[in-house]
């Protein structure tokens, strides 16, 4: 279905997890709305879901004028990967974000204002039920501890106003999933809640990683599994009145019963943007994970990769089997083998 949408996702070619995604929702949406309906923000499921909406403008602290705001709608909010693993500290993962993504200085608009390196806003306008995370790596393969210090600072759990201004000081993001790569390979990392715990798919292939956040980035960090998408999803929170909305039409506030147990509140504020190691255990901060996973990578286990060297070269013999059938007539299995190894099992490009 996608290979006739876009030329780039014909069958076999290898694609950005990101880009894949946002082409599925957009074939959703456009599945989903009436053909009357031309705007691409017009209100449907996929919206609704994971459409995020914002703006952007300078606020002037000197003179106190505002520049003219600029609209975004995106279904990914793009984080740099180099960036996070670089940061001092440990600060909250949605602080950290806020720094990390919103950097853009202006001079003010307003004259005779002198005032230069203005900061930008990023105020959110209509919030999604999951938030996804885009991570972009400088690279497809990055060095071992680049990955890990990435990962020590990725939050289970933040605050949604520490990114966004706008958004209701209530709402929680909740880690529920990832997309991971490793060597032109996709997999996907969830928790299951009727289990209660974080289970990888693997192709057909689905293995329980426990409840243990921390040996789950253990997992990773040993697998070389690199994050590319994150899916938060957003705690229903009261709407204020000049707030962002939350969801669209199917979530306001109106539609959220009971008040709000600001104790139950405090106690969540008090554990915000920490690694729960397991149901007992005290949480862990971003130093402490930092060094967890450096010493889990001296330690080599049976599991360090997701598909082991006999799956591969299983993969490799049926891929190898394929080209013989269409070149067998011009070409020996040797050379044959000698192509398809020069491009990781691709069969198309070999």
């Amino acid at each position: 279905v996608l290979g006739t949408m876009h030329a780039r996702f014909a069958k076999g070619r290898m694609n950005d997890a990101a880009e894949t995604f946002s082409t599925i929702l957009e074939a959703l949406h456009s599945v989903s709305t009436s053909s009357d309906q031309e705007d691409e923000t017009a209100d449907s499921f996929v919206h609704r879901v994971f459409g995020l909406q914002f703006r952007q403008y300078a606020a002037c602290g000197e003179c106190g004028s505002t520049s003219s705001a600029l609209l975004y709608s995106t279904f990914v909010y793009y984080i740099p990967a180099a960036a996070i693993g670089d940061c001092d500290g440990d600060p909250s993962f949605g602080s950290l974000l806020r720094q990390v993504c919103q950097t853009e200085r202006r001079g003010c608009a307003a004259s005779p204002c002198p005032a230069k390196g203005v900061p930008v806003v990023t105020e959110a306008t209509l919030l999604p039920s999951v938030l996804v995370l885009g991570v972009v790596w400088p690279q497809a393969r990055v060095p071992q501890d680049d990955l890990i210090r990435f990962l020590a600072h990725v939050g289970t759990t933040f605050a949604v106003a520490d990114l966004f201004d706008g958004s209701p000081g209530a709402m929680r993001a909740r880690l529920t999933g990832l997309v991971l790569y490793y060597a032109r390979h996709y997999l996907a990392l969830f928790w299951h809640t009727p289990s209660a715990e974080w289970l990888l798919f693997d192709d057909g292939r689905v293995r329980p990683l426990g409840t243990e956040w921390l040996a789950v980035l253990r997992y990773l960090v040993q697998g070389h599994l690199q994050p590319l998408l994150l899916f938060y999803s957003l705690d229903a929170a009261p709407t204020p009145q000049n707030g962002a909305r939350v969801g669209g039409s199917a979530h306001n506030a109106e539609d959220k019963a009971g008040e709000v147990d600001q104790e139950a509140l405090e106690d969540e504020d008090a554990d915000d943007d920490v690694h729960v190691v397991g149901t007992g255990q005290q949480p862990l901060g971003s130093k402490a994970v930092l060094a967890a996973l450096r010493a889990a990578v001296e330690v080599r286990t049976p599991l360090k990769r997701p598909r082991d060297e006999a799956e591969e070269a299983l993969e490799m013999d049926e891929n190898l089997g394929r080209m013989a059938e269409i070149f067998g007539n011009s070409y020996d299995l040797p050379t044959l083998q000698r192509y398809l190894r020069r491009y990781n099992g691709d069969v198309q490009r070999a």
